[in-house]
């Protein structure tokens, strides 16, 4: 996010803050939706999907911590 960050705008690092919540229901959603499309949504994706979820959130919340600084 810092990397990202000194080529951008204050209002564009602001709006990418605002919208890093919804980063982990998309990334999480695209995801799945690739191993569908695939033919490889089994029970093990669907027992991994939490902990997906959970590395998404860490990741778009570390993404904005980088654009604050």
């Amino acid at each position: 996010g810092r990397a990202r960050a000194e080529s951008l705008t204050a209002t564009a690092r602001f709006v990418r803050v605002l919208l890093a919540p919804a980063v982990p229901a998309l990334m999480l959603s695209r995801a799945l939706g690739r191993l569908r499309r695939g033919r490889r949504l089994d029970a093990q994706a669907v027992l991994a999907a939490p902990l997906a979820a959970w590395f998404f959130v860490c990741w778009a919340a570390g993404e904005a911590a980088g654009l604050l600084s």
